[in-house]
């Protein structure tokens, strides 16, 4: 199943708590891990993750290792 974001691209359909999970394997990851490199990234370059006007990025700037 596809469903849309509102940003045009079309996404896998997921139910909330496998997105709760994903987000707690991001976040629990351990170094060296893909999981680390992708949570580092998201905390190196935020606007990645939600753009560069959206209330995220600055929450991300604003708190240490978010």
């Amino acid at each position: 199943m596809q469903v849309a974001d509102g940003c045009g691209a079309p996404l896998l359909g997921t139910s909330l708590a496998g997105l709760a999970q994903a987000c707690r394997g991001l976040a629990l990851a351990e170094p060296g891990t893909d999981e680390h490199r992708v949570a580092d990234a998201m905390r190196r370059h935020p606007e990645m993750v939600s753009g560069t006007t959206r209330p995220e990025r600055a929450l991300h700037r604003a708190v240490p290792g978010l």
